[in-house]
């Protein structure tokens, strides 16, 4: 789990003391963006290193946001690894199946592995010389990787900080920009465009 939390919230809130009535809920709503930027971030770090396709990937990122301590939570599943069949996993002449797991590795072998059509693809092997039991083969986990790899954790928590405060100033200007009635004006005048049009 990474959480995020920028120092400078304090700063910004101050700020905006005299120029907002709910500034708690503008900033909780900036959170709700940068937790989907930051989500981004976590998918394509991870996809750097397994060979998978991202939206596999993306559907184990989770996000929350903090509403009392003005936080946004990015947190994996740990338990979910991910089935072989995603890897690109193929049956080969000989007995066994194949499949890429790291984009920077080679196709590993998967001995007396076999792959069932009528499951989904699914990729089994026999845990013994019996036919019974079968178990199904997985790959690594997204936090698996990211456990292994604390530079990639570093990247997207420098990430998830800039989105948090990139995302609360984008929402200081429409506040400051709406107070000022500039979103009529500008309303107004898109108004005049059209019918000036027609």
């Amino acid at each position: 789990m990474i959480d995020v939390s920028e120092t400078g919230l304090k700063e910004l809130m101050q700020s905006l003391e005299n120029a907002a009535d709910n500034i708690p809920r503008e900033i909780y709503s900036a959170l709700g963006t940068a937790g989907t930027k930051t989500k981004s971030a976590m998918t394509k770090e991870v996809a750097k290193e397994l060979n998978v396709k991202q939206k596999i990937i993306r559907d184990q990122v989770k996000t929350k946001k903090d509403r009392q301590n003005l936080l946004v939570t990015i947190s994996l599943v740990k338990s979910i690894r991910i089935p072989l069949r995603d890897f690109g996993a193929k049956s080969t002449r000989r007995k066994g199946v194949t499949a890429k797991i790291s984009k920077s590795k080679g196709s590993r072998p998967y001995p007396n592995a076999f792959q069932v059509t009528k499951i989904g693809n699914h990729i089994l092997k026999r845990s013994g010389s019996q036919r019974l039991p079968i178990t199904k083969l997985h790959g690594p986990s997204p936090w698996g990787v990211l456990a292994k790899n604390p530079e990639k954790v570093a990247n997207v928590v420098e990430i998830a900080r800039e989105a948090v405060i990139d995302a609360i100033r984008k929402r200081i200007r429409y506040i400051e920009l709406k107070k000022r009635g500039g979103l009529n004006w500008q309303q107004n005048e898109n108004e005049t465009t059209d019918t000036s049009e027609g």
